[in-house]
């Protein structure tokens, strides 16, 4: 299937590519400018912000260094478990050092408290921060929210840019509602 066979699969889009690069533009500019005088690890959340991460960090004007988290709350359904899976024994000293973490959205916000209480707890950071792409407008139990947003969007079940349904749609250049009967009669 192509990508405009899945862009067909969309309710709408509600940032083209154009949007989201403007956007990143500005993200970048202000982490630079935040962390031009700091030692910066950044750690993106993968799988989800793996197209975030790399349009970003590209755009960084300052040094950083990068380590990546592998972790896990969906697990191919449209909403979350509430559980979060971090799949490393074994985390990163990040002693002295500035810590962003990169994700692509703050829906529960229980991925994020759950990966900032880790880094915190275990691995010495002098700060912890963090950026997510898409953050939705709703009530949420956890006492954090994102330092950096990209877009602030309704409760939707979005797809493209990284966010995925079941692993498709990732590679989307534009973030979109999926429609529901793509999820009702969902095969995978």
């Amino acid at each position: 299937m192509s990508t405009n066979d899945n862009i067909n699969e969309l309710k709408r889009v509600l940032f083209n590519e154009s949007e989201i690069n403007s956007r990143l533009d500005e993200l970048a500019e202000c982490v630079s400018n935040q962390y031009h005088k700091c030692k910066l690890t950044v750690v993106p959340i993968m799988n989800g912000s793996l197209m975030l991460a790399v349009d970003l960090l590209r755009r960084l004007e300052i040094d950083f260094d990068l380590r990546c988290l592998n972790v896990e709350s969906y697990y191919g359904e449209t909403k979350t478990s509430g559980e979060v899976f971090i799949n490393s024994i074994r985390m990163p000293n990040f002693s002295g050092r500035h810590v962003l973490i990169v994700d692509d959205i703050f829906d529960t916000g229980k991925t994020l408290e759950a990966v900032v209480e880790r880094i915190k707890c275990e691995c010495n950071p002098i700060k912890v921060s963090s950026l997510t792409l898409v953050k939705k407008k709703k009530e949420t139990d956890v006492n954090i929210t994102p330092d950096f947003v990209g877009f602030e969007v309704d409760d939707l079940f979005l797809v493209g840019y990284g966010l995925d349904y079941h692993g498709k749609y990732r590679n989307l250049p534009v973030i979109g509602e999926l429609k529901k009967e793509i999820i009702a009669n969902s095969t995978f």
